[in-house]
Formats: C-alpha cells, structure tokens, sequence
C-alpha cells in the first residue's frame, strides 16, 4: 500500500495544478502555488513514512540476543558437520542448497539470475513510460478548444496519468489479496510472463505518436498524426498508460522479494540485495526513457 499512497500524493498535486489552471490565477503566482503545494506533499510524506521505514530497517538487523546467536541449530553454524547438516536437509537439492548455504558468492549468484527477469521488467516498464510522459504527454492537443483550453487539457492529462497509476498500483494490491498464487508469485514462468508484459507495453509509443500535438503541422512526424482524436480518447490512452505502468511495477517489485532459491524462501539479508537490485533497475529504466523522450519531444517540436 506503500506504493499506492506514492502514487496518491501525485493526485494531490495535479489537482492543485488543475484548480489553479481552472481559477486562470496569475501563472507566476500559480507557479509558486505549485512548487509549494509539492514541498508540502514531500514533507507531510516524509512525516508519515519515517515510522514504517525506520521500522522495517529494524526487522533487518541482525540478533542481538547471545543465546540465539549461539543457537546449535542454526543451519549457518552446523555447516561443519556436513553429514548432518545433509541429513536435516529434504528434497533432491540437498547438497546445491547446502553449498549456497555455506557459499555466499554462490547464494548471491543464484539470488541475480533469480530476480533478473524483474529487474529487466522494472527497466523495459520504466522506459517506456517515461519516454511517454511527462515530456512528450505535455504536447497532447485539446482538439475540442471550445469546450476546454489547451492549459486545462494539459493539467488534466497529467491528472489522469496519476489517477491511472493509483489505479494500477491499487489493483496489484488487490490481486495480491485475492489471488495471491498469481500476484505473489516468483517462478521462472511467471518471472517471463512480466518480462513479456513490460516489452508489450512499447505498443503504446506508436500509438501516443499518432495522437493530436500542440504543433499538429510538424513535418518531421515519425507515425501519421490522427488529428480527430477526441479529449476522451486522449486521456482514456494516458490512463491505460499509467494503470499498466503501475500495475507492472508493483507486481514485478512484490514478486521479486519472493523469489525462492531451489525451493526455499530468501533470507532478510537477501531483500536488502534484492531492493537495491530493483532500485538501479529503476534507475536504468529512468535514464533510457528520459533519452528516449527527448529525442520524441524533440522531433514533435522541430
């Protein structure tokens, strides 16, 4: 819910920013409203996250209690007496989970090819929305000029694409409740299946190139321009956008921290590679959709 409540305070802002378009107050005036509206987002966010976040950070320390530190049966401390240690183990894995148990370089080693295929879905899903919005998004046209100024559109375009985005990240959740063996799930199937999804979303670039721009007469179009797209469309197109965007990312970041390693649950300590995995994931997918969007937004514009 964490990721629903991000994408939430998006709505927040582009509210103020379509109140205020829709008030016609002053635009450096409206400007400065703006920025300030976003800082107080930040900080009301920071203030109500701090909690949780310094709460998980503790479930991540390691025991403090000698007792349990020494405790016989812990697999790490028994690895010595490989005989037994083998003879605790059950399945026909038993001597590969043995060596990622005593093997850190093994273990981290089969916990990336675990997660790569989220990884990849994280960058592939990044890409193509960033390279989408916001940049080449600002340019959409109101085609009904009559019924609603271009800075209205516009403010309303960015509105729907966060509304899309709660939208997507709050039915990831729900899939998670409902079915949790599809939303949950880290098996090399599923792991491509997301993998299949993120790549198939590249289909909404040829179809945001054809919509109506602000400059409808530019001659370096790389797709014919359909010029009668209504408003409707336009933002129905940005919500489905941002609702698949959402929903990809969520489930790709929950189905990564359950990967399992020859049929076992990963430790605490391999989340925290597996955040830091997904989050330069995450960075990747920012950096190749923000060059992308140049390059669209500056062929629109040339």
């Amino acid at each position: 819910m964490l990721l629903v409540g991000q994408a939430g305070s998006g709505v927040v802002v582009c509210l103020v920013q379509l109140a205020l378009q829709l008030a016609r107050v002053e635009p450096k005036l409206a400007a400065s409203l703006f920025f300030f509206s976003a800082l107080l987002v930040v900080l009301v966010c920071r203030l109500l996250y701090s909690p949780i976040i310094f709460k998980s950070l503790g479930s991540l320390d390691g025991p403090t209690d000698e007792a349990e530190v020494n405790d016989e049966t812990s697999p790490l401390l028994m690895h010595a007496d490989l005989a037994h240690y083998l003879s605790l183990i059950k399945g026909p894995n038993a001597v590969d989970r043995m060596v990622l148990e005593i093997d850190p370089a093994a273990r981290r080693n089969a916990l990336l090819r675990a997660i790569m295929p989220y990884a990849l879905t994280v960058v592939a899903n990044v890409a193509v929305t960033l390279a989408l919005f916001p940049g080449f998004a600002s340019l959409l046209r109101s085609t009904s000029d009559t019924l609603i100024s271009q800075p209205v559109f516009t403010a309303a375009v960015f509105l729907v694409f966060n509304l899309g985005d709660v939208l997507g990240r709050a039915l990831a959740a729900l899939l998670a409740c409902i079915a949790p063996v599809i939303a949950d799930d880290g098996s090399k199937y599923h792991a491509r299946a997301r993998v299949a999804v993120s790549l198939a979303r590249v289909a909404f670039v040829p179809l945001f190139l054809a919509l109506p721009l602000i400059a409808p007469d530019c001659k370096s179009s790389i797709v014919p321009r359909w010029t009668g797209a209504p408003p409707a469309t336009v933002l129905l197109l940005v919500a489905v956008l941002a609702a698949t965007s959402g929903m990809v990312a969520s489930l790709a970041a929950k189905c990564a921290n359950n990967v399992t390693i020859n049929g076992r649950t990963i430790l605490p300590e391999d989340r925290v590679v597996v955040g830091r995995v997904m989050t330069l994931a995450t960075q990747l997918g920012l950096v190749v959709g923000a060059g992308v969007g140049v390059v669209f937004v500056g062929a629109a514009t040339a």
